[in-house]
């Protein structure tokens, strides 16, 4: 039981260091990885892996685990709709609730420009686009009040 209890928290720890850290745009071997990761310290406490969550390399150590999850997702969803708010896949439990901005996608120069954030594009780019939501849970570049493109992290 002890060994199982170590496995499940090394799992955890390793989804949750992977929700902060965020899944790196279009990095399909990344998401392997860490599945491959997650899906090995499970058999190694003598669990069988099973996805449960938005992104691919979000996997419970059992059916048991994974149907807590799920519990946690859907009670998650709910508040979120009582407050009449999105439900955002990020985070570390793999969703959080935010307000969507009506704004999106618009061109932005600094970030008063936005509802949300002034989401920075390529490096040397001086515009960016509005975000989708008014909170992201994630480091993201963003360009600033001044114009100035800096790294925004939110948890």
């Amino acid at each position: 039981m002890r060994t199982l209890i170590a496995g499940l928290a090394g799992t955890l720890a390793l989804l949750l260091l992977a929700a902060c850290v965020g899944e790196p745009e279009g990095s399909d071997d990344a998401s392997a990885a860490m599945l491959a990761a997650a899906a090995a310290e499970c058999r190694a406490a003598g669990g069988e892996p099973v996805p449960y969550g938005p992104r691919p390399w979000q996997v419970a150590c059992g059916a048991e685990e994974a149907a807590l999850y799920r519990a946690e997702e859907a009670r998650i969803r709910a508040e979120c709709d009582a407050a009449g708010l999105d439900t955002v896949i990020g985070g570390p439990s793999g969703w959080y609730c935010a307000r969507a901005t009506t704004d999106a996608g618009r061109t932005c120069r600094r970030e008063s420009d936005c509802e949300g954030f002034c989401m920075a594009g390529a490096p040397s780019a001086r515009t960016g686009q509005c975000s989708t939501h008014t909170v992201f849970q994630a480091c993201l570049p963003i360009l600033d009040d001044s114009g100035e493109r800096i790294e925004l992290c939110i948890e």
